[in-house]
């Protein structure tokens, strides 16, 4: 299944995915509120935790996966903190390997990444635009 519109109200996401989860696997909207997301602020981000990124993965949601490149000097908490900030879309920063993935769940923003190249090059083209809009 795909998000059908563009969202980022950590409330409204949750609410829709436990409709798709198993009734096996769900639990209780506010317990989700909790424990989905990395930052619970509300203006904390889009960052999944295990448990957020596994109960999205139950809800079949479509999903994309880019590899972090080496040239982020950035470590892992620093990344993790960076790509909550930036990313607007529910997301899930892992390592594996000694590398580093972000598992993306928004075709849109899939499809950027692709375009731009890599990840990297995204967030790079994120801040320019960031920057452009300050002058």
């Amino acid at each position: 299944m795909t998000m059908t519109r563009f969202e980022t109200d950590k409330a409204e996401i949750v609410s829709a995915v436990l409709k798709l989860l198993p009734e096996d696997e769900n639990m209780n909207h506010k317990t989700a509120m909790l424990t989905w997301w990395s930052n619970i602020r509300s203006r904390g981000g889009l960052g999944l935790t295990y448990t957020g990124d596994l109960m999205f993965q139950w809800a079949e949601l479509e999903s994309y996966e880019f590899e972090m490149g080496a040239s982020s000097s950035l470590g892992n908490l620093a990344a993790a903190m960076m790509l909550n900030k930036k990313m607007l879309c529910p997301h899930y920063f892992y390592t594996n390997n000694r590398k580093r993935y972000v598992r993306v769940y928004d075709s849109r923003i899939a499809m950027l990444i692709a375009l731009c190249g890599s990840i990297d090059e995204y967030l790079k083209r994120l801040d320019n635009i960031t920057e452009n809009d300050d002058d």
